[in-house]
């Protein structure tokens, strides 16, 4: 939000204005925010091997290897991303979402051919799945709320107001 103050004469203008947002905008940050924090705290509980692939965990019974947990993370930080702008946010979302959708049906459908190299469960797909329905339906939903501006003017006489319009 961004004030401006004017003396103008015996005049005080001030105006206020808010940039575009979008719901879309707390949606990508929510799923910014659990990705990150899930992927984080799997890399925490791996990082101190030396292998890629085989060694898993598991965060809130979904199952990670290395490869799984950089892989959210970096999906993470792209919606944090997309949460910094309105028109970011939505198309962001419904790309994102989509994909995630997809990706989370694969893994829930099968999961064994993905275990060895990225850890996960069917606790993985279901959560990836969701994930990306919520967002893509986040996205597609919400409105980018326009700029609202207002502008007050206050007409002094001395120290005294003697309108406000």
């Amino acid at each position: 939000m961004r004030t401006e103050r004017e003396q103008i004469g015996r005049v005080e203008r001030k105006s206020i204005a808010s940039g575009p947002r979008s719901a879309a905008q707390y949606v990508a940050g929510a799923a910014g925010l659990f990705m990150t924090v899930i992927a984080g705290v799997a890399l925490a509980r791996l990082l101190p091997t030396g292998a890629l692939i085989g060694e898993t965990v598991l965060v809130a019974g979904m199952g990670f290897t290395v490869v799984m947990a950089v892989l959210t993370l970096l999906l993470g930080l792209v919606f944090l991303g997309a949460a910094g702008r309105p028109t970011e946010g939505r198309a962001g979302l419904i790309s994102l979402g989509i994909a995630l959708l997809a990706f989370g049906i694969v893994i829930f459908i099968e999961p064994e051919p993905m275990n060895e190299a990225l850890g996960v469960n069917e606790t993985s797909g279901v959560v990836y799945a969701l994930v990306g329905t919520l967002a893509a339906i986040a996205g597609v939903a919400s409105n980018t709320l326009v700029t609202r501006r207002s502008i007050d003017e206050r007409h002094m006489e001395g120290d005294e107001v003697s309108g406000i319009t």
